[in-house]
């Protein structure tokens, strides 16, 4: 608890007496500041309620070297990271993902980066958005459908493989949707043994090899 010292003389017109006095202010009333709960001398104390008024407190974390001028604030000693759900499209990625966030503010999961997933394909099949390798090994002529050109990011790309070696017995065609093409064609017809292509969109309504 803190007073105001006082020391002076004083002097009144129409007072016969008149003189000098000093003290700690310890007798005086109204002089009583707030109370600073953990007081030390390296401490900075902040205004806080108390038990329903406003007083000043302290904080172990929150101090002041007069040794290096160095202030200390409590900073985070534990986090329980990031929780998404109800993701709206698309999978959480795995290797080769990142975090980020949009030029809208948006908190964003990349599948973007290295992929190793692949797909294995043995009879007709439609290619999803997540694909990025298939392996065919047919028994049988089959056709793989490709999905809209725009529903893929521009440039994205995935690759089509014959795995079992015996595309010219049994072809694989490749297919788009609509009127889109690939290289200018409506659909592409694997026939080497072992033969691979790799195909990439303009994320908008147009597949290419490359």
């Amino acid at each position: 608890m803190g007073y105001n010292v006082l020391s002076g003389s004083v002097s009144s017109v129409g007072v016969i007496q008149s003189g000098s006095f000093s003290g700690d202010g310890s007798g005086l009333e109204n002089v009583v500041q707030f109370e600073t709960q953990n007081a030390a001398a390296s401490k900075i104390p902040f205004y806080k309620t108390i038990a329903g008024d406003l007083g000043l407190n302290a904080h172990d974390g929150f101090t002041f070297s007069n040794a290096n001028s160095a202030l200390t604030v409590p900073g985070l000693t534990s986090s329980v990271g990031i929780k998404l759900g109800n993701v709206i499209s698309g999978s959480i990625a795995g290797d080769g993902s990142y975090l980020g966030v949009d030029v809208n503010g948006n908190l964003v999961v990349t599948s973007s980066g290295i992929s190793y997933g692949r797909r294995e394909i043995t009879s007709h099949a439609t290619a999803s958005i997540t694909d990025v390798l298939f392996g065919i090994s047919a028994s049988a002529a089959l056709e793989l459908r490709l999905i809209s050109a725009g529903d893929y990011d521009n440039g994205q790309y995935f690759t089509i493989k014959d795995e079992a070696g015996n595309a010219n017995i049994y072809n694989i065609t490749v297919k788009t949707s609509g009127s889109q093409t690939i290289d200018g064609q409506s659909s592409v017809v694997l026939e080497s043994p072992f033969v691979s292509i790799n195909v990439y969109s303009n994320g908008t309504d147009k597949f290419f090899i490359y």
